[in-house]
């Protein structure tokens, strides 16, 4: 028998983080079979091209309209003045990072799979599957870890600039609940507590409409401090 004449290339393993080699073997009589181990050095029938290929990272965030992308994943639109925003990204990051270990595992796992086929028989026919659906797989596998990298990034800026965003309300609603104060206290002073309703008081309207007349300068100016602070504390609420 002939030895086989070989032709190894060397091709793209789709790993996590870093370059990986498959073995694409083709034999004297134009059988093909693959395997991640490289084959007797001793043969010298054989040529080797080496091609190193850099992988996996993130894949590039992109545009469509007012709309942000990391791959097929679309991202949550709006900014912090948009009420839950931060909560849309903080669950939105929770979900991703869940995603990307699933991911990364069932992607350690093939590789577990491919390993232990491959070491038996040489070649990649375990499980009902094919190395080119291998390839495949990982290869898709691959693109969503990108993507979810992607995103994730994406969101942790989002969230880390949050922080600052959550001081800057703190910091308002503390000064429009100092100045309510002031403006309550203001008004307790020069005009009194509301007058109670008693029905055998004679005097309990006119003590109201004086009451009423004196607040009106006040009230207001309260009204407003209260809308403001409960749109402040709205936004705190959507941001935890």
């Amino acid at each position: 028998m002939n030895t086989p004449f070989l032709i190894v290339l060397l091709i793209l393993l789709s790993p996590l983080s870093h370059a990986g080699k498959l073995y694409k073997i083709i034999n004297e009589d134009g059988s093909t079979s693959f395997s991640q181990f490289a084959p007797d050095s001793s043969n010298k029938n054989k040529i080797v091209e080496e091609k190193f290929v850099r992988t996996g990272g993130k894949t590039p965030l992109t545009m469509r309209g007012l709309t942000s992308f990391c791959g097929k994943l679309k991202l949550p639109r709006g900014n912090a003045s948009r009420d839950g925003f931060y909560s849309d990204v903080g669950r939105s990051l929770n979900n991703w990072k869940s995603q990307l270990d699933s991911k990364a595992e069932s992607l350690r796992s093939k590789r577990r799979n491919y390993a232990a086929s491959t070491k038996r028989s040489g070649s990649y026919n375990g499980y009902g599957g094919t190395t080119s659906g291998y390839l495949e797989g990982n290869r898709q596998l691959t693109r969503d870890i990108a993507d979810l990298r992607c995103a994730i990034s994406w969101a942790e800026i989002k969230m880390q600039s949050s922080h600052e965003v959550s001081r800057n309300i703190s910091g308002e609603l503390n000064h429009l609940q100092d100045s309510l104060a002031k403006i309550e206290g203001k008004a307790l002073r020069k005009c009194g507590e509301e007058p109670r309703y008693r029905p055998d008081d004679e005097k309990y309207q006119s003590n109201y409409h004086n009451w009423n007349s004196c607040n009106r300068d006040f009230s207001g100016k309260v009204r407003g401090l209260k809308r403001r602070i409960s749109v402040e504390s709205r936004k705190l609420d959507y941001m935890q």
